[in-house]
């Protein structure tokens, strides 16, 4: 019971990592989808976040930082996200399996090493 105090976040990682893995594995079209949406809906709301921060601030203080490119950049990326990603999930699911593959051996290979 002590080891599992002293490591509980370092075991929560591990089961993610394997989850993910598995994940990846088994449908990696549509987990590739949604990461991508939930990666635009971040994206966006970051770029809204930034470009409000930006009208706020005084003029001479905006002026000497980046959050309107930063907003403007992230609002676009968003959303490219979550409106024209089509050729990345095409391109997707191979890159996923790769990279499923290799989360649930690092996570099988780290919950040895514990």
């Amino acid at each position: 019971m002590k080891f599992i105090k002293q490591n509980w976040v370092a075991i929560i990682t591990i089961l993610f990592m394997i989850l993910v893995g598995i994940l990846l594995l088994v449908n990696p079209a549509t987990f590739a989808i949604g990461i991508i949406k939930v990666a635009g809906v971040v994206l966006f709301l970051w770029g809204i976040y930034d470009l409000i921060r930006y009208f706020r601030t005084p003029a001479d203080t905006a002026a000497k930082g980046s959050a309107f490119f930063s907003g403007i950049t992230m609002v676009t990326l968003g959303a490219y996200c979550l409106f024209g990603s089509d050729w990345f999930v095409t391109v997707f699911p191979v890159l996923a399996v790769l990279y499923g593959l290799f989360q649930v051996l690092i996570g099988f290979r780290k919950l040895q090493g514990m």
